[in-house]
This record gives structure tokens, sequence and C-alpha cells, in this order.
């Protein structure tokens, strides 16, 4: 189970404070994990009424940890498990019923070329037309080849409902289920994407490195794909 995998990954390599796995196990195509309980106060709780001082100090400390789990790197792009890709970029079908799954991709160049086809998936029919064109251009001709280590450890989906708070301090940061290898950018524009807090907005600009050039290339993607999917 990836979230399991890379809950244990992170015990072992960082710091960052995470649920222990006690047990994984699958019933028949759903997964549970037995985990230990971290203690504290969801931030998404206590936002509003901290003081400016301890929001910065919050966003030091949680800074400290992005940046260590950041340095857990590998040649491929997917789940620590090796698994497919969790990109909110390939999860836009047309047809909602879809079970299609990109990756792991093992170069960039890959990547994009599973972007497109994504972006052409998102249409209704699989339909392109004369703006999906040129935005496809723009996707496969969009930066060089990354290499040697093309995807770098994320969280995916980090938001003050995940992050715990005890003492003043970050006691647990948690829920890693759209964890992996990703995009260097991904981590600041998953959680730019659905941030609305204008608190939790200043906060990701302290403590998530910023890819602002290619984070307006995969927004534009991510709203063209919003255009026609029910997702």
């Amino acid at each position: 189970m990836a979230e399991a995998e890379a809950l244990i990954l992170l015990a072992a390599k960082t710091n960052v404070p995470v649920p222990k796995v006690l047990s994984a196990y699958m019933m028949g195509d759903v997964g549970f994990i037995l985990m230990t309980k971290i203690e504290g106060e969801l931030l998404a709780s206590c936002l509003e009424t901290m003081s400016p001082e301890e929001l910065q100090g919050i966003a030091r400390q949680l800074e400290s940890y992005i940046l260590e789990w950041r340095e857990l790197g590998n040649s491929f792009l997917g789940t620590v498990t090796g698994g497919p890709c969790q990109d909110i970029l390939f999860r836009h079908p047309w047809d909602y019923k879809s079970s299609k799954q990109y990756g792991p991709f093992q170069s960039f160049t890959s990547y994009k070329h599973a972007v497109v086809e994504a972006l052409r998936l998102s249409r209704p029919e699989g339909v392109w037309y004369e703006k999906e064109e040129k935005l496809m251009e723009r996707i496969l001709s969009f930066g060089d080849e990354r290499t040697p280590n093309l995807g770098v450890m994320t969280h995916g989906d980090l938001h003050p409902g995940n992050i715990l708070i005890k003492d003043g301090l970050v006691s647990g940061v948690v829920d890693w289920g759209e964890a992996g290898f990703s995009l260097p950018e991904r981590e600041s524009f998953a959680a730019n994407r659905i941030a609305m807090d204008p608190a939790w907005v200043e906060m990701i600009h302290a403590c998530i490195p910023s890819f602002p050039e290619e984070n307006e290339l995969w927004d534009e993607v991510d709203r063209s794909m919003m255009r026609y999917s029910p997702v």
C-alpha cells in the first residue's frame, strides 16, 4: 500500500512527525492502515487565532520538514512503491467511470506525453479543438529533460486540515494518500490549487519552494481539463 510505504519511508529517513504504521492490509480492493495517533489540534482550527509570531514559527518549522522530505528523491515519477503517478493532472477524465492510470514515468518527456493524453481524454469523446492543439504544443515543448533525480518526495495534498499543532509546534503531518515521487513543483502547485485562507496562502509562500513558470503552465492545463470533466 503506497500510503503505508510512504509513512514507513518518512519515519526511517526523516524527522518529519508522521504516524507510525502498525499494520497495513487489503480487504478486497480496499486498503486499511493501523497507525498510531498523533496528539494535537488541526492547524485549520487555530489558524485564525494564532498571532503573526506564532504563524511565523509554524511556517519555519513546516518549511524545515518540507525541505527534509524533499531531500528524498528517485529516478521516476510515481508512488514510493513504483506505482502510478498521483498528480491531479491525471484525474480529470471526461468518462468519470474511467480507471485509466498513468505512470510511473522514467522521464520528463514521457510525463509530458501522458499529460497531453490526459488532456485529450478530459474532452467529450476525446475530441481535440484548436485551442487544445496549441496547449498540447506548449506542454510538449516545455522545459528540458530532468536528471538524475526526476522526482522528489511530495505530500501532494498539504493543507491546514492535515497539519497538527501542539504547544505551538508542528506535532504531525498526516494524510499521505497522495504522496509519491513527483516533479519538484508539484508540492507548491497542489497546495496553492486548493488554498483559500489568506493566512495559509502566506504560509505556503513562506515554506514551500515556488516554481512560478512551471506552475503557470500546470495551472492552465488543470483549468483546461476541468472545463468539461465532472471530476
